[in-house]
């Protein structure tokens, strides 16, 4: 008999489980989300480690999972980088219909009827054990909203602080603090990620929101394995986009390939600039030693020859011819 404990559960706002109820989704992408969500907020990452076979686990065969992909990362509901899928957490970003019967005032009518059924506990209730089935009674894990049944609940699109990794309100002060920690790392992550740097601003430039190709990813990985330094990619990037001339009206730059040819070719041209510069230096380097060296002439010098003739004279048969 399954008996789900009440300690494990996903840390996903209930703001953001709202975006998720009222968007219009189709049966495969819901699958597809639910799918994210469970191996990245229920593992407790930002983002989820998956290939495009592992949808089959929830219903997506291969036939559809590219399209799908495609769909949700081009309405901006997720981020796709490699294996690597996580859901943008900026539903105002999202270009998803509404469901047709998603009434505003319908849904506060009804969470506010559901709210004021919730029993707030007592200070000093019991915990109950694990496994226990008094679900009522379990204290301290009550919605904020609960405490305050007068309290209204934000309009969708209202900015809040609500982070959908993890939510702060749920938390002792304590966690909080670890909470605004954690969040600065992953701003940190993603900015020292060059992959993420890459893939950003050439999608962006490219203005078309699909998946980059395996191709695409081949080429971004070849530039940093050769070590060519992020500043230089980004500088390439932007160089090929601005420096292209369409020949037709449709006519694009379209994978990644183009810009790969570019910035090989720039950085090329700037190490070339490097070497000559360095080969000039010490060129006149050794120009100016030159001239302030003085070797000596390999001329004869006869009182020189004179003085170690003596010397040698001096040891008569030990340095005879």
């Amino acid at each position: 008999m399954a008996n789900p404990q009440p300690d494990q559960f996903i840390k996903l706002s209930m703001e953001l489980q709202e975006a998720i109820m009222k968007s219009d989704f189709s049966k495969r992408q819901r699958n597809i989300l639910d799918l994210v969500i469970r191996l990245s907020y229920g593992c407790g990452k930002k983002y989820a480690l998956l290939r495009p076979s592992d949808f089959q686990l929830c219903g997506v065969g291969k036939n559809h999972i590219k399209s799908e992909l495609e769909y949700l990362v081009q309405t901006k509901v997720l981020f796709v980088n490699g294996e690597q899928i996580a859901l943008n957490k900026n539903y105002d970003e999202w270009r998803i219909s509404i469901v047709k019967k998603f009434d505003q005032s319908k849904w506060m009518e009804v969470l506010k009827k559901n709210l004021s059924h919730i029993a707030v506990p007592e200070t000093g209730t019991e915990v109950p054990k694990m496994g226990t089935d008094e679900i009522e009674e379990f204290p301290k894990q009550e919605p904020k909203s609960s405490r305050n049944r007068n309290q209204k609940v934000p309009k969708t699109g209202t900015d809040t602080n609500h982070d959908p990794y993890s939510d702060a309100e749920f938390q002792p002060p304590i966690d909080n603090i670890k909470i605004n920690i954690d969040k600065e790392d992953r701003k940190i992550e993603e900015k020292d990620d060059p992959i993420f740097e890459i893939e950003n601003l050439f999608i962006q430039r490219r203005g078309i929101g699909i998946i980059p190709s395996s191709d695409d990813y081949k080429s971004i990985y070849g530039l940093i394995a050769d070590e060519i330094p992020l500043e230089d990619i980004l500088f390439g990037i932007n160089y090929a986009f601005d420096n292209f001339k369409p020949k037709h009206s449709r006519d694009r730059i379209r994978s990644f390939s183009y810009c790969e040819t570019v910035i090989r070719d720039l950085y090329a041209r700037k190490q070339a600039k490097v070497k000559a510069q360095q080969k000039k230096e010490r060129s006149n380097n050794g120009y100016a030693s030159n001239e302030t060296y003085d070797g000596g002439s390999n001329e004869a010098n006869p009182d020189l020859e004179k003085e170690i003739s003596c010397y040698y004279d001096q040891f008569p048969g030990l340095f005879a011819n």
